[in-house]
């Protein structure tokens, strides 16, 4: 990071952020300390959390319809 003038902990941050859908500050530490800092409001943790959170629903409904059959778990009857 530091070779292309990048801030680790804020790139160490975003990678953590981003790894998951999280609508509260409390359910990571790295939240708590940027928010702690004052980098996001809980509004922007909230209306972010809950976009991920719709997002990874789609994108886990469409691997599971299609991953489950191959490994032999069917969705069903």
């Amino acid at each position: 990071a530091t070779t292309h003038q990048m801030n680790p902990l804020a790139l160490g941050m975003l990678w953590t952020l981003a790894g998951s859908a999280k609508i509260f500050v409390y359910q990571s530490s790295v939240m708590v300390a940027g928010y702690g800092y004052g980098y996001f409001s809980a509004k922007d943790v909230l209306s972010m959390g809950f976009a991920l959170s719709v997002l990874n629903f789609v994108l886990l409904s469409l691997v599971v319809a299609w991953y489950w059959p191959l490994i032999g778990l069917g969705l069903g009857g």
